[in-house]
């Protein structure tokens, strides 16, 4: 589940647990640094796509988890049997939990509605 299928009254609760989280990763500069690409006619755009994913998964892999975590948590809320997931949910013990932690955090990195929370 993404940032764009949260709906209703949940959108409020939501981005009242994310956006802390989304302002510490918005705030390191070398996040920020790795959005800016020179862009030149001609260039093909999953390239330049790979390219930054390529600068910014290894940064979310590392310095913000913890922020990926609790974002992902609060998105997914509470599952069928009313349990509410936490962070703990997201600890990366293995390749297939590594595997599904980075495609997560790579959609998130992409999500429009994060995107704009770094303008």
């Amino acid at each position: 589940m993404g940032l764009g299928d949260i709906k209703g009254e949940r959108v409020f609760e939501v981005y009242a647990q994310i956006v802390p989280h989304m302002a510490a990763i918005a705030k390191d500069k070398d996040v920020r640094a790795a959005y800016e690409i020179d862009v030149k006619a001609g260039d093909d755009p999953a390239e330049l796509m790979i390219d930054v994913i390529g600068k910014l998964l290894p940064l979310a892999m590392t310095r913000h988890r913890d922020h990926f975590a609790a974002i992902f948590a609060a998105i997914d809320g509470t599952d069928e049997d009313g349990r509410e997931a936490t962070a703990d949910d997201y600890k990366v013990d293995d390749m297939a939990s590594a595997r599904d932690f980075t495609v997560r955090a790579k959609a998130l990195l992409c999500d429009r509605l994060f995107l704009n929370f770094l303008r």
